[in-house]
């Protein structure tokens, strides 16, 4: 048993303990001594002479958050899902215009025939109302509509920027087709020819949600989705309008027809590609 006011020392005898008194310690004597002949051990304040531990100095890493995705956003996550079973729940209607709408590729004046039923007119407008929201998700979803300014929208909007702008345009189109009526022995065919874009729109989104669907699960890249997509758009674009011409030529001279043309359909789609440039 040692006592209290002695500090254990080791020799260089191994396996040796000797007890001292604590007066008789000095800086040399706390250094261990060496076991093996040559070796020499450095006291402690001159092992440590800063009495620090000097480490590397380097920046703290830094690991990037995971940024989110389009299918994080809950409101997207949301439209879709109602866009799904509001669609479900009209399929009947999708289905019962289904063949008058493919006659229209052959045939301007189905267009006409359309809304000579009351029952089409309603099931086509009803689709066509109903098939805006997923249009305006997959035109978030690849950037195809995509102006800087939609950059500063905070991420938790989702598509409603995207689905307000089309809600505008459509909104234009409206009050331009208002203030152009004419009169009114032509205003049947002046309004049948407007709601041709309806039927337009639905050959429209059908033609672009297969071939993103089929793009989709091929693994395309999303820039080829999103350049088929505009390239699709501007070919039924361009049928919409020569469809539209034959109609408003059948009641309208080609001056008239001309400058509907312009108004109704050239200026409104020329700002919204604008908006796309410039902002």
């Amino acid at each position: 048993m040692f006592q209290a006011d002695t500090t254990v020392l080791f020799n260089a005898v191994p396996d040796t303990l000797q007890a001292a008194p604590a007066d008789s310690l000095t800086a040399d004597s706390l250094a261990i001594a060496p076991a093996v002949e040559g070796l020499e051990i450095l006291p402690m304040e001159e092992a440590f002479p800063g009495s620090a531990l000097e480490m590397m100095s380097s920046e703290p890493a830094v690991f990037p958050h995971d940024t989110a995705t389009w299918e994080d956003t809950p409101v997207n996550s949301i439209l879709t899902i109602v866009f799904i079973l509001v669609f479900l729940l009209n399929l009947r209607n999708f289905l019962d215009i289904l063949p008058s709408i493919a006659r229209c590729f052959t045939r301007w004046k189905e267009n006409l025939n359309i809304d000579g039923s009351v029952q089409l007119a309603r099931d086509r407008n009803i689709v066509a109302a109903i098939l805006v929201v997923p249009f305006c998700l997959i035109v978030d979803r690849f950037g195809i509509w995509s102006p800087s300014l939609l950059e500063d929208m905070p991420h938790w909007a989702g598509s409603l920027p995207v689905i307000g702008a089309a809600l505008a345009y459509i909104l234009i189109r409206h009050i331009l087709v208002l203030a152009l009526r004419p009169k009114r022995s032509h205003e049947d065919s002046y309004l049948s020819m407007h709601r041709s874009s309806f039927t337009w729109f639905i050959i429209l989104c059908i033609i672009t949600f297969l071939s993103v669907a089929a793009l989709s699960l091929s693994g395309s890249a999303p820039e080829t989705i999103r350049r088929v997509f505009l390239i699709e758009t501007a070919v039924i674009y361009l049928l919409f309008i020569f469809s539209k011409l034959q109609i408003s030529l059948s009641f309208c001279n080609p001056l008239s027809t001309f400058l509907y043309l312009c108004t109704l359909e050239i200026l409104p789609t020329g700002l919204l590609i604008a908006s796309a440039m410039a902002l």
